[in-house]
């Protein structure tokens, strides 16, 4: 019996170093993550220290005097505990393993963001020199444009006054030639 009991014992440690395990790995999850992980943890937990009361009174059934009646009528009992306890480990390692897969994948996704946010913002910046160089292009466009309004209003004005110019000589030349 002493050996099957040391068995429980070592088996409930491994069990709680696992459950302690998955209690730093949570932190690494969202809130509804964590909430989820929690509360089967914790009745993890309760069936734990369920089992280890269970092992602390067969221990001390097996200090009294009736030790051997209690071993051989309880040992079913305690067998089905064991038992039952290797499956709630069993089922914590499954668990501890999909979490594990989930933090992979949810790295993996993470990773990928950060990939394309980085090749966005490469677009960006190359889309912001591209308008930098549209701007100048704009401003040096407007100044040309402002020279040629110049030039034409210059030239009109000079246009004006050579006409102005030229029917004032026909007005001289035709004063001369009827008039004098």
């Amino acid at each position: 019996m002493q050996p099957l009991l040391a068995e429980a014992d070592q088996i409930l440690r491994k069990y709680q170093q696992d459950l302690r395990e998955v209690e730093r790995e949570m932190s690494k999850f969202d809130y509804e993550v964590k909430k989820s992980l929690k509360s089967k943890v914790d009745g993890y937990k309760e069936e734990m220290n369920n089992l280890k009361k269970a092992l602390g009174t067969q221990r001390g059934r097996i200090n009294t005097a009736s030790v051997e009646a209690a071993q051989r009528a309880d040992w079913k009992a305690q067998r089905t505990t064991i038992l039952e306890g290797r499956v709630i480990g069993e089922d914590t390692t499954s668990s501890l393993l999909r979490t594990q897969q989930r933090i992979q994948d949810s790295h993996v996704i993470g990773t990928d963001t950060v990939i394309e946010l980085e090749e966005q913002t490469e677009q960006m910046e190359g889309m912001l020199n591209e308008l930098s160089t549209m701007d100048s292009v704009s401003a040096k466009t407007k100044a040309v444009i402002r020279r040629m309004q110049s030039q034409l209003v210059t030239n009109k004005v000079a246009t004006f006054f050579i006409v102005l110019f030229e029917l004032a000589l026909l007005a001289l030349i035709i004063y001369l030639k009827y008039y004098s």
